[in-house]
């Protein structure tokens, strides 16, 4: 084997992995998301969207139970309070708990929890 060769497609390689992950973090880290997970005993299948004063999204597809649904927030102006809405499925829509302010610098994901049933509805951060 001639190790030249393959030290040299190691380090390309290795080379193409960072790029790639750079790449996946600058479009990822740009803006952060608003989530739901959906509590493993919750007695529905949900949608979600997020919601402000002057802004909301689009209710996303549903998402079973024991799975997490996200909505960016690139539409929302610095300092502008939004929650999250919980839709069950044939059933109750609840508005999240607590609203909070958007911060722009946050790159995080902001994660709701919910669980209940499907005319009990339950979601907190």
């Amino acid at each position: 084997m001639d190790h030249k060769k393959h030290f040299s497609k190691v380090i390309c390689f290795g080379f193409a992995s960072v790029m790639i992950l750079m790449l996946m973090v600058s479009s990822v880290g740009a803006q952060g998301q608003a989530c739901v997970f959906l509590k493993v005993g919750a007695g529905y299948a949900a949608e979600m969207r997020v919601t402000s004063a002057s802004w909301q999204t689009d209710w996303s597809g549903s998402f079973p139970i024991g799975s997490t649904k996200c909505q960016p927030l690139a539409n929302l102006a610095s300092g502008a309070s939004y929650t999250v809405e919980v839709k069950a499925i044939m059933g109750k829509t609840v508005s999240c708990s607590p609203q909070i302010p958007y911060n722009p610098s946050y790159t995080g994901n902001i994660t709701y929890f919910a669980s209940g049933t499907t005319l009990s509805v339950k979601c907190e951060q």
